[in-house]
């Protein structure tokens, strides 16, 4: 088994150090909130918090629900891949509700403009 040493978090197994990273990282790309996740995954919002925030190790089961959570996203995590580290695969479909977000603040945004400019014109 292998430990790391934080001043701020002891002694903790790195695998339970890198999948509350994991998560997080996991929920951050999909623009996801904790109770989201939670939602998605069957479990509660507060066992979400406490995992994330290293205060509890999750059971195997509730590891797995998180995982496929994620996994049913679009989101993937490679462990050891750097060593001791883990790559994060995305696929192109998890990322639409973002790009549909930004395509919908551009439109807001642009109708602003042409509103102002339409009233810029109609004054001269």
């Amino acid at each position: 088994m292998i430990q790391i040493v934080s001043e701020k978090y002891g002694m903790m197994q790195e695998n339970v150090f890198r999948f509350a990273i994991q998560i997080k990282a996991g929920r951050t790309v999909l623009g996801w909130s904790q109770t989201e996740l939670a939602k998605n995954a069957g479990i509660a919002r507060p066992t979400v918090a406490r995992i994330e925030s290293f205060s509890m190790q999750p059971k195997l089961e509730t590891a797995e629900k998180i995982k496929d959570a994620l996994r049913n996203a679009g989101v993937e995590f490679s462990d050891h891949q750097p060593e001791r580290g883990f790559t994060m695969i995305v696929k192109s479909g998890a990322l639409q509700l973002q790009r549909d977000e930004i395509n919908r603040q551009e439109i807001e945004v642009t109708k602003k403009v042409m509103e102002q400019f339409s009233g810029l014109v109609n004054k001269g």
